[in-house]
C-alpha cells in the first residue's frame, strides 16, 4: 500500500492532453482571447509582455495540475504558483490601464476572466481525490488558494 505522503494525484481525465477540458484551462483560454482582442483593437502596437508572460506561466502550471501524476505537495505547489501568476497578471492589467494601453471596460473583462480562472482552479483543487488525512492537513495549505475559512 502506498504511503499518504507519497500519494500521487491522478490526471484530470484519461485523455492524452487532460488540460484541454480542464475548467481552469478553458477559462484561461477565454482570458487569452480577450487579451488578443484588446491587442487587435489597438491602432498602435501595444506591449502586453508582463501580462502575457504571467498568463503563459500560469497556463504551464494549470496544465501540470490537470496532468496530475505528481505527489500531493508538488501538485499543490503547481496550483499555488498558478494562482500567484494569475494574481500577477491582474496587477499587470492595472498597469496597462494606468498606461492607457487598456481601457477600463477591457481591463475589467480581463480581470473578471482571471478571477473566474482562479475560482475554477480552487474548485478543482478542492475536488481532488485526497485521502481524508491529507484533506484535513490541507486546511492551512488552502489559504493561499483562497479555499480556507
Amino acid at each position: 500500500m502506498r504511503s499518504h505522503a507519497l500519494s500521487i494525484i491522478p490526471p484530470y481525465n484519461d485523455q492524452v492532453y487532460p488540460y484541454e477540458t480542464f475548467p481552469p484551462w478553458t477559462s484561461l483560454m477565454h482570458v487569452l482571447r480577450l487579451v488578443g482582442a484588446a491587442m487587435r483593437r489597438r491602432g498602435m502596437p501595444a506591449s502586453f509582455k508582463c501580462l502575457e508572460v504571467a498568463l503563459v506561466q500560469a497556463s504551464q502550471r494549470i496544465a501540470a495540475v490537470a496532468r496530475g501524476d505528481l505527489p500531493v505537495t508538488r501538485w499543490l505547489r503547481r496550483a499555488r504558483v498558478a494562482v500567484g501568476k494569475l494574481e500577477h497578471a491582474k496587477l499587470a492589467v492595472v498597469d496597462h490601464v494606468a498606461a492607457k494601453t487598456l481601457d477600463l471596460a477591457e481591463a475589467q473583462e480581463i480581470v473578471d476572466g482571471i478571477d473566474a480562472t482562479i475560482a475554477r482552479l480552487v474548485d478543482e483543487v478542492a475536488r481532488a481525490p485526497l485521502p481524508d488525512e491529507l484533506r484535513i492537513g490541507l486546511m492551512d495549505l488552502q489559504a493561499p488558494l483562497g479555499v480556507g475559512p
